[in-house]
């Protein structure tokens, strides 16, 4: 099983938890980062663009190695 594979079954499993708490009428005890991802139905964030990751190496003012570039694009 590839990585994309895993976090795609870990979402919809974390999602199958946490989907009857939406139905709850108090939902306040939720994350932001929960209801997010009942907003979206995902974990997975979409790959960062050229300009984001050039953006970050910016703001670290260090090159990022080119595993870690593939790996957030």
């Amino acid at each position: 099983m590839n990585w994309l594979d895993f976090l795609e079954k870990w979402s919809q499993e974390a999602l199958e938890i946490l989907s009857p708490l939406q139905k709850e009428e108090n939902i306040s005890h939720l994350t932001e980062s929960e209801l997010e991802f009942l907003t979206t139905k995902t974990l997975l964030k979409p790959p960062a663009t050229p300009s984001q990751i050039e953006n970050l190496e910016n703001r670290l003012k260090k090159k990022l190695p080119p595993s870690l570039i593939n790996y957030l694009s």
